[in-house]
């Protein structure tokens, strides 16, 4: 590791340090995510309560049966959600009355394609991922649709939607690092 990396990782680990020692004196640090994953952006999120709309990032708890599942694999930390997995950190592909048509080339939101979308038949480690079911959905009322723009990423091309109250709140990037 050159000098200026070991340099910048430090500097780095300190400010964070730092940034979560603030947080906690002003209550904020259980609002506060680290995103270490390619899923979203890499960086420190808020996690606030609000209405999120499509684009929106979100912070979601995966029901229990999927947060074992991911844990098992491997596809989530241990965390605070049901199952003791982690959040996950989505865009919000599709809300409540969109339109979401699903097939092996890909997923359309209301007619648009949406970009990397296409489901992978294993995941990185070439084990078999859950077979989507294709077709056409409308979204129902108290379900969010859930997508990350990497093509890798586990999420709603293989579970399907998430029931709303699931939702933790809107992900507000605070702190973003690294190339995306």
């Amino acid at each position: 590791m050159s000098p200026r990396r070991f340099f910048d990782s430090h500097r780095l680990k300190a400010s964070l340090a730092i940034l979560a020692l603030t947080a906690g004196l002003f209550g904020l640090s259980r609002h506060l995510r680290l995103n270490s994953t390619d899923s979203a952006p890499r960086g420190l999120y808020l996690i606030w309560p609000g209405e999120p709309h499509p684009g929106s990032w979100v912070a979601v708890c995966l029901s229990p049966e999927l947060g074992r599942f991911s844990r098992r694999r491997g596809y989530l930390p241990r965390g605070t959600c049901p199952a003791g997995a982690a959040p996950v950190l989505k865009r919000l592909a599709a809300a409540p009355g969109d339109r979401i048509d699903l097939g092996p080339t890909g997923l359309w939101v209301n007619g648009r394609r949406q970009v990397a979308s296409s489901p992978q038949s294993l995941d990185s480690r070439g084990r078999a991922l859950p077979v989507p079911r294709y077709g056409s959905y409308r979204v129902g009322e108290a379900e969010l649709w859930l997508m990350s723009p990497h093509p890798k990423s586990w999420d709603s091309r293989y579970f399907g939607p998430l029931e709303r109250d699931r939702l933790l709140g809107i992900a507000k990037p605070v702190w973003i690092w690294g190339n995306r």
